[in-house]
């Protein structure tokens, strides 16, 4: 049981750090055509 809560855990970081570097290069991303557009 507890191999399993260790997997659940590991998989919910995993997760929740690849949506937050989606999220960062979304922002760059959309800053960059922001900045491209304005010049």
């Amino acid at each position: 049981m507890n191999g399993w809560k260790r997997i659940i855990k590991f998989l919910l970081v995993f997760l929740g750090y690849e949506k937050m570097r989606k999220v960062i290069n979304g922002n760059k991303f959309e800053k960059n055509n922001y900045l491209e557009g304005n010049v």
